[in-house]
Formats: structure tokens, C-alpha cells, sequence
């Protein structure tokens, strides 16, 4: 007879094994093929209902696979042809996103370093002048440009930051690695910023192995930085609880940590105000699926990229919940007017959002801040940005002409040649152990050499493992404090902070960006 969970065919013939009644049984939702030679069953998920994934379906009645008309690098089944072509086929988004209200296509664009601004790093880092414009000349030719009106202009990628802080003196670095301390110093931050690890009460249930989905994926690490930012998300008011006898059945997974900082329990007394939760950079959108688990009811996803395994998949099983994900670019992303914000407030959300996407975020959503939240004179608006939690990482990838805050970098007396030196040294943060001049010497020691020679070594290994973590920590924090004055610029009375909000164990990117803004009346 037929066995029911193929596709109409029957089931696959398994090759003969002696110890077939004694293996165990599949994992839920997973294919239920043996695979003899490797000992285990294949790994590939099934619809509900059905028992063989597609690729170990067979019988008269098997299902055909054709190539997509759209983009013939993938194949769909012929049946469902038509309503790919229609509404799933990415190509198809790809091409229709152009079209959408909320596009609105920026071209990329720099800001590009004068030679008299790099010559003036390499003479303030004691390179001799003839061998500084040797290498301002070589670097013109592999990173830079010569505008029409003959003015030579360098463009500060990563290579060349790279390149530039291979020359610079451990003396120099010291010297630049101070004054950004004494501005952090004088503001009353602490480096490494203290740390409050949150964990809200929803989420311990969602940690409890019982509840848990087979088919989501789970990092403990990950779970445990999107339960910290929905707790910082409550003590922000900016999430609000529902109800506290109700049962989260919507589950992530995994361990319950046992050296969480600080639970918070209990419902919030406060009634919960429609918001949308728009998550910036969202990748598969585990971060908005814990806010979810959490009392959002409204999530936005915005990635440029496409994923498998996304978060909707169980999101969507819950009919009361308001799902829309954004295929764009956050620089092309008009968030006013995205049919979902239209008439809501909206909170800004973000986990490890990398380098500039920061400030592309925060500028996207908040560059006309007394507008969007409908303060000040004659303005109404009924979408208005509510708040900002946004997680920070990649600090090697900012870039000056789309830093939020150059002001506040100016008045403190760093030029735009400072600033991408901070950026590289920013690295150095979570780079692991390399070798030091003491190293080489030892190793010359060993081979008994009588005067051990020592090859020409950049700053970076001139300067201790110890001493490099806590600069390029010290530099990232700078850059996140520039960022929470900003958003302090915007509306005076905003509740605004730079927290760490997961140990470094968990994740050395730990700096989380929070604002708050006063809401007018509607």
C-alpha cells in the first residue's frame, strides 16, 4: 500500500537494514529517509502532513520541478509555476521594490580625505616627509582620484585605513587614544561600560526546553541578547506588557541562563499603546520574534537581503499579530510612508547593526525628528518615531560622511583624518592575541642568535594585547556616546543612554543605543 505523506506517490524504498527496528525515531517535522551509508536519517524539513521532504518523494505521481521564467537559477514545481511567478519569486520583489511609496534610491556617495589631511597624520606620527609623500603618491594611484581641477583626494576605505595605521607610531596612537579618553572621562563614561543584563519574565518561558520549536534555529548567545533588549525595551517604557497569566505559546528555545543580571517580573500596570516595532537590518528577525513573545503586536522587518528560515514562518501561525518584511536597503527606505506606520507610532529596533547602517537607521527615521513626532509649530504628523533601541557592532565600518554627529567629533577637536584612524582602531576591540616586539625577541632568543633581529612592526604590535582591547573598546564607546548626543540634539527632552546590555562573554559587541522621546498630543 501507499504510505500518506509523500506527494500522492509512494513512499521511497529504503535499503535493507538489519538494525532498522532498533534506530530511533526522526526528529519532528524532519524527512523520515534512512540514509544506510551515512547512519542517519536526512535532515531536511517537510511540510505539515507529509512524511519524505521533495527531494526523496518518488512514484508515477512525483512532482515536476521546472526552471523559474523570472531567474532560471532556481527551479519551482511545475503546479505551483503560476502563483510563483505571481507572488513568491524574489526577482520578482526584487523588481517591484522600485515601484513601492516607501523607495527612494540614494546614490552611494563619500567623503574623500585631502592629501594635506593624510600628510599630516604621517608627520604627527613622526614619518620622515620625503617617505610621507612616497606613500601619499602610491596610495593617490591604488585609493584615491585626481579631480578636474587637479586637486589628488583619497577615499578612506578599509584597505587604506588599514595601510595608514600600519604606519603610524605606538607614540602616536597613545597620544590619540588619550584625548579620547579624556572627553569619555570628562562626560562620566565609564570604559567598558557597566553592564545590565536584562530578562524578562516572557522570556524565561520562552527558554524552557519544553516549549520550544523544533523548526526555529536557536543560539542560546542570540536568544539571550534579543531577551536583554526587550527588557531594556521595558525599563525604556517602550514595551509594554499584555497580559501575565496568559500562556506565550510561541517559543524560541533553548537553556534558561543562569547568571542573568536582572529578571523583571510581573505585568507592567500601564496599558499598551499600538506601536509598531520596526527592526532595522533585520536579517531573519529572531529579535522581532522574541518582541513578539514579549506583548508586540506590529513588527516591520527591514533586510536587504534574502533568507531562509525567517521568523515569519511561526509569526504568521498567530493571526492577531501584524506582520510586513521590507526587501530594501536601509538607505533607501522612506519610512513615513510605509502603508503599516501610517497614523502609529513607531519604535526603532536593532540587533548588531552593522557600522553605518547605524547612522542610516537613526538619520532615516529621525533626521526630521520635531516633524515625525508631530512637535512644534504647525507640524502634524500622525507617524512619529516613539524611541530607539539599537545594538551596535562593526565600528571599523562607519564612515565620516555618514556619521550622524560630525559636530560633536569637531568640537572636540578631532579632524576627519582622526576620525577614521578612532574607526580602525576601533577593530582592535575584539581582535584576538597577536605577536609583540617582546614576542619576536623571545623567538630570536630561541633560535640563539647572538643579536636577535627585529622586522619593522606596526602599532598595533607594538602595543600590548591588553592595552589594544581596551583602546579599541574605548574608541567604539566614543563613537555610540557621539551617536546618543544626537539623539539628545533632537529634542532636549528625550530620555536618552548608552548601556551594555549583555556580558562579554555572551557577545564583546555589547553597547546598546536607547532614546525615548516625549510624545505631543495627537
Amino acid at each position: 500500500g501507499e504510505v500518506a505523506g509523500g506527494y500522492g506517490g509512494p513512499a521511497p524504498v529504503m535499503p535493507h537494514d538489519p538494525k532498522r527496528t532498533e534506530r530511533p525515531p526522526p526528529e519532528p517535522g524532519r524527512c523520515h529517509f534512512f540514509n544506510a551509508q551515512k547512519q542517519r536519517y536526512c535532515r531536511f524539513q517537510v511540510k505539515d502532513g507529509f512524511l519524505f521532504c521533495a527531494h526523496h518523494v518518488t512514484g508515477p505521481q512525483e512532482r515536476k520541478r521546472v526552471p523559474c521564467p523570472l531567474d532560471p537559477r532556481h527551479h519551482v514545481y511545475e503546479d505551483e509555476l503560476e502563483q510563483h511567478c505571481k507572488r513568491r519569486c524574489p526577482s520578482r520583489q526584487a523588481r517591484g521594490v522600485a515601484e513601492r511609496p516607501w523607495f527612494k534610491e540614494v546614490a552611494s556617495s563619500t567623503s574623500y580625505m585631502s592629501e594635506e589631511e593624510v600628510l599630516h597624520i604621517l608627520l604627527a606620527s613622526d614619518v620622515q616627509e620625503d617617505r610621507a609623500r612616497t606613500m601619499l603618491q602610491a596610495w593617490t594611484r591604488t585609493h584615491g582620484e585626481v579631480t578636474s581641477d587637479g586637486e589628488s583626494r583619497i577615499k578612506p576605505s578599509t584597505g587604506f585605513r588599514k595601510e595608514l595605521g600600519r604606519q603610524l607610531s605606538s607614540k602616536y596612537i597613545r597620544r590619540l587614544a588619550s584625548r579620547v579618553e579624556d572627553v569619555l572621562r570628562v562626560a562620566g563614561i565609564q570604559v567598558p561600560l557597566a553592564v545590565q543584563q536584562l530578562m524578562p519574565w516572557e522570556c524565561k518561558v520562552l527558554f524552557d526546553d519544553a516549549r520550544r520549536d523544533p523548526l526555529l534555529p536557536w543560539n542560546e548567545k542570540h536568544a539571550l541578547q534579543q531577551a536583554s533588549i526587550a527588557g531594556h525595551l521595558y525599563q525604556m517604557e517602550l514595551l509594554h506588557r499584555t497580559d501575565a497569566g496568559g500562556d506565550c505559546t510561541t517559543a524560541v528555545g533553548g537553556l534558561e541562563h543562569k547568571q542573568a543580571d536582572c529578571c523583571l517580573e510581573g505585568p507592567a500596570t500601564k496599558k499598551a499603546e499600538p506601536c509598531v516595532y520596526v527592526e532595522m537590518g533585520a536579517g531573519r528577525g529572531y529579535l522581532a520574534h522574541m518582541l513578539c513573545a514579549c506583548g508586540a503586536q506590529q513588527v516591520l522587518l527591514v533586510e536587504k537581503r534574502p533568507y531562509r528560515f525567517k521568523a515569519e514562518r511561526s509569526l504568521r501561525k498567530n493571526k492577531a499579530l501584524a506582520i510586513e518584511r521590507l526587501r530594501v536597503d536601509i538607505a533607501d527606505l522612506v519610512v513615513d510612508k510605509v502603508p503599516l506606520l501610517q497614523g502609529k507610532d513607531y519604535v526603532v529596533t536593532g540587533k548588531h547593526l552593522c557600522g553605518a547602517g547605524t547612522d542610516l537607521a537613526l538619520r532615516g527615521c529621525l533626521s526630521e525628528c520635531s516633524s515625525v513626532r508631530g512637535s512644534g509649530e504647525g507640524k502634524t504628523q500622525d507617524t512619529r518615531c516613539k524611541g530607539v533601541a539599537i545594538a551596535t557592532c562593526c565600528h571599523h565600518l562607519c564612515t565620516w560622511h555618514e556619521y550622524v554627529h560630525k559636530t560633536f567629533f569637531l568640537s572636540k577637536g578631532f579632524t576627519h583624518g582622526e576620525f577614521e584612524v578612532i574607526c580602525w582602531m576601533t577593530g582592535w576591540a575584539v581582535a584576538g592575541e597577536h605577536k609583540t616586539v617582546e614576542d619576536h625577541h623571545s623567538a630570536g632568543d630561541e633560535a640563539g642568535m647572538k643579536e636577535p633581529t627585529t622586522p619593522r612592526m606596526s602599532c598595533g604590535q607594538q602595543i600590548p594585547h591588553d592595552e589594544r582591547t581596551r583602546i579599541g573598546t574605548t574608541c567604539k564607546v566614543i563613537l555610540d556616546y557621539g551617536r546618543v548626543l544626537w539623539l539628545q540634539s533632537l529634542d532636549p527632552q528625550a530620555t536618552v543612554a548608552l548601556r551594555g546590555y549583555v556580558s562579554q562573554d555572551v557577545s564583546p559587541e555589547n553597547r546598546l543605543v536607547l532614546a525615548r522621546f516625549p510624545l505631543a498630543a495627537r
